[in-house]
């Protein structure tokens, strides 16, 4: 027979159970198996495994941040796009400028046109960009991702004059 508690096979004539201690109904000899018990502890379980699920899940998101914030990405740009002689990045990384004089104005273009790419700015933008003049005055677009400002102006005189920064 088998107990109507574990469900393990016992002897026909045993009064209790020799591995749950249940005791034995001896007017059904032969009962039919019973279900196992499920373990008490699976709620437990799957409580520590939700939880831990969410801890594993904030420290990617904060790794990820840390790597691909906008800073980084302002710097990476810089590195990436830029030369010395008509651009910089503040020490913290918040701004990139880019200052570029008449002579410098075609190269300091192409290298905006690959920030805006490395920044992954709209196209929107680099248009904007180009079809600025002198009459234009000085321009601003805000984007939430990345979280940028970008302000650009230029002038005959002192040429292309655009500001990436950090918000």
């Amino acid at each position: 027979m088998y107990c109507k508690n574990c469900g393990k096979e016992i002897d026909n004539n045993a009064d209790i159970c020799i591995y749950c201690k249940t005791p034995v109904n001896s007017d059904q000899p032969n009962a039919v198996p019973a279900q196992p018990q499920k373990a008490k502890n699976t709620k437990t379980v799957a409580i520590i495994a939700a939880v831990a699920a969410v801890v594993v899940a904030i420290a990617v998101i904060f790794i990820l941040k840390s790597m691909f914030s906008v800073k980084a990405k302002l710097k990476g740009a810089y590195d990436a796009c830029c030369k010395p002689g008509w651009a910089y990045i503040q020490d913290d990384g918040s701004r990139l400028v880019i200052d570029a004089n008449k002579s410098q104005a075609y190269e300091a273009y192409i290298g905006m046109q690959n920030v805006n790419r490395y920044l992954e700015l709209p196209q929107s933008l680099t248009d904007d960009i180009g079809e600025t003049n002198y009459f234009s005055g000085t321009q601003t677009r805000t984007f939430s991702s990345p979280k940028v400002k970008v302000t650009w102006s230029y002038s005959g005189t002192s040429g292309l004059k655009m500001v990436y920064e950090a918000i």
